[in-house]
């Protein structure tokens, strides 16, 4: 009889520990979306993978493979040779070292995903197959596919030639019940910006199923807006000036994404991108098109100006008018700026009309320089 209480002591440790791992068992491997909060067309997104492994769930590993099928409920089917094809196969970028955790970036391509369906994840790794659900916190289990958020987009003045600024682009938001207004926008690189469409970067503007994955990698090449008005409001402005030359096909718009103004979306995430869509034609990008500089060239003559000698310049193009102004400011100044004349006693005359595509304007430095100075024409 003295052995009872030790006996029920044990007795009561494992029902305890049973219990314990009875309330573990409730959870499995599960995924949320750490920098949105539903996928929406032509965007990027990045997602957290948990495990528990005391459960024998599979750990997360580096390299595992996972893709999207719509979810039908208990009747949803997950297999290792299931999948949608190339474009539904993604794999795991990052884990933790004991697997309880990993990271993935996905795009949300037309080709895998339909506006309006409820999506869950076949997760694959070496163990097998397992069917991956949202992590239920949220109150949904699955992800939901919204529209593109961008279809409307705005160029002011309508037609911009090579070299002209500023130039104001409006972005418009698409409206999406449950989707949370851009706060993406946080200056730097964080800021839309424009890339080139074809070229030697082969961009397909017009097939923006890949292109914000084009986005992501030039992040440090594009033609970025400055002078952000609007941010947290669904009409965001920025401005930018032309490239001399332009990209003869045009240039797509990228748009940093992100559901919370703080740092890293409120986590430790990625910076999701997405591009401007055509409302006529969702499945096209909306291509930015650029005129050729007007005018397009300039001579000088004589072509070494000295100090008191007079001298005039001819430039070329279109529609130039006698109520044109031109201005010569120093080489690292920008057009766009109140930047100071190139010499402070430059003395430029009107511009003269020539014929219908040429116009003349005359110059003189009055006073000598210590060393020859080189300028920018803006016209």
């Amino acid at each position: 009889m003295r052995s009872l209480p030790h006996r029920f002591t044990l007795l009561l440790c494992v029902l305890l520990h049973i219990v314990a791992l009875s309330d573990v068992a409730e959870a499995a491997v599960t995924f949320t979306p750490t920098n949105v909060v539903q996928l929406s067309l032509y965007q990027m997104a990045q997602l957290r993978f948990t495990s528990n492994l005391l459960v024998g769930e599979p750990p997360i590993r580096v390299g595992d493979s996972f893709y999207f099928i719509i979810d039908a409920g208990n009747s949803t089917n997950c297999s290792e040779g299931g999948g949608g094809g190339a474009t539904n196969n993604f794999t795991v970028a990052s884990a933790d070292a004991d697997g309880y955790t990993g990271l993935a970036s996905i795009t949300v391509r037309s080709t895998v995903f339909t506006v309006g369906s409820k999506y869950v994840i076949c997760y694959v790794s070496d163990k097998g197959a397992v069917l991956v659900r949202r992590d239920g916190s949220s109150g949904n289990d699955t992800l939901q596919v919204w529209p593109a958020i961008y279809s409307t987009l705005q160029l002011q003045p309508g037609s911009v030639a090579g070299g002209q600024g500023p130039v104001n682009l409006t972005m418009q938001e698409s409206s999406q019940e449950g989707r949370p207004v851009n706060q993406g926008f946080l200056g730097g690189l964080q800021a839309p910006f424009l890339i080139p469409c074809g070229g030697n970067a082969v961009v397909n503007c017009t097939a923006p199923d890949s292109l914000a994955e084009v986005c992501a990698s030039l992040i440090f090449s594009g033609i970025p807006l400055g002078n952000l008005r609007g941010i947290g409001t669904p009409n965001v402005t920025g401005s930018f000036t032309a490239p001399y030359v332009p990209n003869a096909d045009g240039y797509a718009v990228c748009v940093p994404v992100c559901y919370s103004s703080s740092g890293g979306c409120g986590a430790t995430a990625n910076i999701s991108y997405t591009v401007v869509v055509t409302a006529e034609n969702p499945v096209a990008g909306f291509v930015v098109k650029l005129d050729e500089a007007n005018p397009s060239v300039y001579t000088v003559t004589p072509t070494a100006p000295q100090a008191h000698e007079h001298g005039y310049m001819l430039l070329t193009g279109t529609n130039l008018s006698e109520r044109d102004e031109i201005r010569v400011i120093r080489e690292d100044s920008r057009c766009t700026s109140g930047a100071a004349s190139l010499l402070p006693n430059l003395e430029l005359g009107d511009v003269t009309v020539v014929n219908a595509t040429t116009v003349n304007v005359t110059f003189l430095a009055k006073e000598l320089i210590s060393s020859p100075q080189r300028g920018r024409v803006c016209y």
